[in-house]
């Protein structure tokens, strides 16, 4: 049994740490209400959409919700002055490198810029052509 108050003891996290350790799953409903609070925050400059590994939510269902919060943050962008506005930059080695690429680019599609390489498996992919 403890009596009285234990005191609270802050550990260092070193850098290496916080970047490998790993962190719990975001949640789509999280990202869209972030992108939306970002359109209206002075301190953002821009979203930067980056598409690698294995994607928590691959599906055309979530990309079109993640591209529907990008097209309000950009719808967003023209109450402002254009020195103002803020940039929607995609980026990713490769789209659909190791297999569908199609929901990541239609999501990277509604950015202003895309910066990579399409894989897009279509009718002439899966006859082999």
């Amino acid at each position: 049994m403890l009596l009285g108050r234990v005191p609270l003891q802050e550990t260092e996290t070193s850098f290496r740490d916080k970047v490998t350790l790993p962190r719990p799953p975001l949640q789509l409903s999280a990202v869209v209400q972030a992108i939306d609070a970002a359109a209206h925050d002075a301190r953002v400059r821009g979203l930067l959409c980056t598409f690698g590994g294995e994607p928590g939510w691959g599906s055309l269902a979530a990309a079109q919700e993640l591209r529907d919060a990008i097209g309000r943050f950009r719808a967003a962008q023209h109450e402002l002055p254009e020195a103002e506005r803020r940039f929607t930059v995609a980026a990713a080695d490769t789209f659909g490198e190791s297999g569908q690429g199609t929901a990541a680019f239609y999501l990277a599609s509604s950015c202003e810029k895309v910066r990579g390489t399409a894989r897009l498996a279509g009718r002439g992919a899966r006859r082999g052509a």
